[in-house]
Parts: C-alpha cells; structure tokens; sequence
C-alpha cells in the first residue's frame, strides 16, 4: 500500500470514530489530505528557508577568510615594492597560497549566492601571479553566469567580465566585450553605468578617435539624472578627460 492510500485508510477511521456518514466522510477525507499536503509543503518551505540560512551563514564565514587573505597578500604585494623595504615574502608563494583558501572556499560554498564573488577573487589572484587574461576570463565568465540577475552586482560583475573581454587575444572575445559595455553605458538603471562610460570613453581615447571619446566623457558630465552622478567619482574623472582633449 502507498502512502497516499495508507494515509486515506487512517483518515477513513478517524471519519468512521467520529460518526460522520459515507458521503461526508469521503469530503472529510479531501480536506484532511489536503491540509496534510499543505503542512508537509509549508514545512518543507520552512525547512528550505533553514537550510538556505545556514549555507549562506557558511559561505559568508568563508568568504571573510578568503578577504582577510587577500587583503594580507595586497599588503605584502605593497611591502615588496616600497623602497628601503627588506620584504622576504615570496609574492608566487603568497598569491599562490590566496588562491588554495579560494579554491577550497568556492568548492565548499560553490551552490551559495557568494559563489560569483569567489570565483571573482580567483581572477584577481590569477591576475596577480602574472597569468593570461585570456586563461583569467574563462573563471569571470563562470562568475558572471553564476550571478543572480536579480542582484545589484550583476551588472558590477558583467563590467568586469566586459572589461576583461576587450583585454583579450580573441578578436570575437573583445568585439563581444565592447558589445557588452555598450549595453551598460545605455542602461540609465545600471549601477555599472557611469563606468562603463567611461572606460568606453578611455578605450576610444586610446584609439586615437577623440570625437567618442568625447561623447562618452560628456554623457557622464551633462546626464540630466544628477542624483545618480554627482557623488560619482567617475564625473570628475571625466571632466579631466575632457579637458586634456
């Protein structure tokens, strides 16, 4: 016998103990299952949302060790190139080392919201140890797929992923890269927006066509929604670059 069925039997009883007749019995029986079906429901809700808690609580342990070790690394990194600064530290070993407590960390966590933000300190570090942007950019691109769309750092991370993209030995990787930062200078609800503008200002300075460079520098300068730039430290950037064209 199946659970539905062992659970009907037992529902049977209680309606026949409580002398309800046959055909109210039968309706008895429905509204029991269904509130049965509704507590296991809210109790498995309730069990998720738990269970949710407690992995993000995890994550989010692991993720103050991996920003404590990288924050120490960057603090060697600095030591090393200061003059008059007898540093010991093997800055291969140091980085390599962040990058093991990543690893570790993103495997452990790897189904948490906080996965994308391992994934981007594994780029950092990557970067760091002198490695390919091209070998780089696969682990942001898992970063940025890993990312909820319903997050306000989605776009922070598609900045990153594009940046990155127009760094790239892959013609297509950077006409794709461009492509995606083009989108973000258009999205006036993007909190990547005003850097996106710039950097597409910057990359069109370096390409020697200063009429694009100007007209992306000027967006951010002369956009008429100033609450989202006038605390921006993009807007100055901009205004400098404007006034060296």
């Amino acid at each position: 016998m199946n659970y539905y069925a062992r659970i009907q039997k037992q529902i049977n009883k209680l309606g026949n103990f409580l002398g309800l007749e046959e055909s109210s019995s039968g309706y008895f029986t429905q509204v029991v299952l269904v509130a049965v079906l509704a507590l296991g429901v809210a109790g498995s809700y309730y069990g998720y949302q738990m269970y949710i808690q407690q992995r993000e609580s995890k994550a989010y342990e692991a993720f103050v060790e991996v920003t404590h070790a990288y924050k120490q690394a960057e603090e060697k990194a600095f030591r090393a190139v200061m003059p008059n600064q007898n540093s010991l530290d093997d800055l291969g070993v140091v980085w390599k080392d962040v990058e093991v407590i990543i690893d570790a960390a993103y495997k452990a966590n790897s189904n948490s919201y906080l996965a994308p933000f391992f994934l981007a300190y594994k780029v950092n570090v990557m970067l760091e140890q002198g490695k390919s942007v091209d070998e780089a950019y696969e682990y942001m691109k898992q970063a940025f797929a890993k990312s909820s769309t319903r997050s306000e750092f989605h776009d922070i991370l598609k900045l990153k992923m594009a940046k990155m993209a127009c760094d790239c030995s892959d013609e297509a990787v950077r006409a794709q890269g461009l492509k995606d930062l083009q989108a973000l200078a258009e999205n006036k609800k993007s909190i990547a927006q005003s850097e996106a503008l710039y950097t597409l200002g910057v990359y069109y300075m370096m390409q020697n066509d200063v009429e694009h460079a100007k007209n992306y520098f000027s967006k951010i300068v002369e956009n008429k929604n100033q609450d989202l730039f006038d605390s921006s430290l993009w807007v100055n950037e901009a205004k400098e670059k404007l006034a060296s064209l």
